[in-house]
């Protein structure tokens, strides 16, 4: 979200609107990085990605209201960090119908994308008549804002749409339903705090059905260190820190400065190779290459702690990187 923060407070002046663009933006950007977990897919080189999702149910996720989720999402399509579309072309034809009073009305017709025909039953006729509605929206997100960077959906390189209006509400799988089971749940403090949202409502026809119980789950997660098998591996695996889901980053953090007490034999110093950890990750976001010069310095402390036998090696680490200017970039830790 670092990436996102000075962009949006540069075009957005509003206190509140800016932290509604946020929050959009913080349940849009941790619903692809699941979405790309799940689906095995590479985030290192990635700079835009596409997903079809219905943003109605952006006020389930965020506990936002529905104007203010279409403020913060017409806004943020302004700026140039999303973009949405219901992936569909007009056709140059023109349907003209009647209306209640039975004036002649002339509407555009759509034609791909997620534009699909529906039947509706009429509450007071009772009359099944067939519409052509959109089932949903495809949204680009910007992962790695960049000058001249813009989000943008690319039609013609869309599948076809991945809903079933139909089924969806004979099944009782709709958009309306899922606000109504949102109003009458009691919503948990933390998913309002803008840390994390339960993004399953947003991924509910992203993935098969198959695929979405897990949904960057816990349980789904294994060690970042696992295929590390010397403490040089593991020293040059914190790295990958960095392309840990949003989600489970801190975890991560966690695991990593752990591992280090370990290695070292460091014991009660987990909260400053914690916050080692997570400056590294912060400057990284920031274009500063911490982890190269970190890891080299947790070379050194390994060598010195094999043969010197270090008291605190936590310190020792703290002196080498005060040394080679890295807490003067990075900025330092409290110990």
């Amino acid at each position: 979200m670092e990436r996102y923060r000075p962009i949006i407070e540069a075009h957005i002046r509003r206190r509140e609107a800016r932290h509604n663009a946020l929050m959009v933006m913080r349940a849009l950007t941790q619903a692809i990085y699941t979405l790309i977990e799940v689906r095995g897919q590479s985030q290192e080189r990635t700079t835009t990605y596409t997903v079809f999702t219905v943003m109605d149910l952006l006020p389930v996720v965020t506990g936002l209201s529905s104007d203010q989720c279409e403020r913060a999402t017409r806004k943020l399509q302004e700026i140039g960090l999303i973009h949405k579309s219901s992936g569909a072309l007009p056709t140059r034809t023109r349907v003209t119908s009647r209306d209640a009073q039975g004036n002649q009305v002339e509407r555009q017709v759509y034609k791909g994308g997620t534009w699909t025909t529906t039947s509706f039953v009429n509450a007071e006729t009772g009359v099944r008549t067939e519409a052509r509605v959109c089932a949903g929206t495809w949204v680009a997100v910007v992962l790695r804002p960049a000058p001249g960077l813009t989000a943008r959906v690319i039609a013609h390189e869309l599948p076809p749409c991945p809903r079933d209006l139909t089924a969806d509400r004979k099944c009782g799988r709709t958009a309306w339903q899922a606000q109504q089971e949102a109003r009458q749940e009691v919503r948990e403090s933390l998913l309002l705090s803008g840390d994390k949202f339960d993004i399953a409502p947003l991924l509910r026809w992203s993935l098969p059905e198959e695929e979405k119980k897990s949904l960057g789950t816990e349980d789904s997660r294994t060690s970042l260190f696992a295929d590390a098998t010397t403490p040089q591996e593991l020293v040059w695996s914190l790295s990958r820190i960095v392309s840990t889901h949003p989600q489970h980053r801190r975890e991560a953090v966690q695991e990593g400065a752990a591992a280090l007490v370990e290695v070292l034999r460091d014991e009660g110093w987990e909260k400053h190779y914690y916050r080692v950890l997570w400056r590294a990750t912060e400057a990284e976001f920031q274009g500063i290459p911490a982890f190269a010069q970190l890891a080299f310095a947790l070379e050194r402390t390994l060598v010195a702690n094999r043969e010197l036998y270090l008291h605190r090696p936590g310190a020792w680490l703290a002196r080498q990187l005060e040394e080679c200017g890295w807490m003067t970039a990075v900025g330092r830790p409290t110990i």
